[in-house]
């Protein structure tokens, strides 16, 4: 019911989105992120650590009004890399270790923001939105095991979606900013269904404007 939902304000937000556009422009984007989801307690209990992860890709945004201050949609196509660290991690002899996890998703975001015009060459944004994401590849290592199988041995699924929001400075054609995501699912596939590792990211990103 809840991915429903979610799919249906997906489809919404992008259909307002196409039939408003008043002019589109293009940009690369790249991003660093601090990922930890949230640590978990119970039958399978975790204990996360912040770890660094990224993404490159375009992004296109189309102006909602033709007022230097105005709503905008955006939507990206990004490939994103995420992962956590589970310290303390008991692997044979009761032996403590680091638990890594790297996972590469193909993400496409939309959103959908406000931009307020400072001057010609300023301006300030704010925007929100869903995502939804198909992984691509990723594997885990604790200690001397290593596995390449994350999404084929359903450890992981392959489908995520989440919401995420930013605020930005725009100067001529470059953008930076801050932004947070959250994934509403649970990745963990059945061979890991007792784990909890909602992805959340604190994510700083850098736009170059081609048009």
């Amino acid at each position: 019911m809840y991915k429903f939902l979610f799919i249906l304000l997906y489809a919404l937000c992008f259909g307002s989105t196409m039939t408003q556009a008043q002019r589109w422009t293009w940009s690369v984007t790249a991003e660093a992120s601090l990922d930890k989801p949230k640590n978990a307690h119970g039958v399978f209990t975790s204990n996360y650590k912040p770890r660094w992860g990224g993404s490159l890709g375009v992004k296109t945004t189309c102006a909602l009004g033709e007022n230097a201050s105005h709503w905008f949609g955006e939507a990206s196509l990004l490939l994103a890399n995420r992962g956590w660290i589970d310290r303390n991690f008991a692997v044979g002899d009761d032996k403590q270790t680091d638990w890594k996890l790297k996972a590469n998703y193909l993400e496409l975001p939309l959103r959908l923001g406000y931009r307020f015009a400072y001057n010609e060459r300023m301006a300030f944004k704010l925007y929100a939105g869903p995502y939804v994401a198909v992984g691509l590849w990723g594997g885990d290592k604790a200690g001397s095991m290593t596995n390449h199988d994350l999404f084929t041995a359903d450890k992981y699924k392959r489908f995520d979606w989440g919401l995420s929001g930013y605020g930005s400075i725009v100067y001529q054609r470059w953008e930076i900013g801050l932004g947070y995501s959250a994934a509403l699912s649970n990745p963990a596939g059945d061979s890991w269904k007792l784990m909890k590792a909602k992805d959340k990211r604190i994510i700083l990103s850098l736009s170059y404007c081609l048009n």
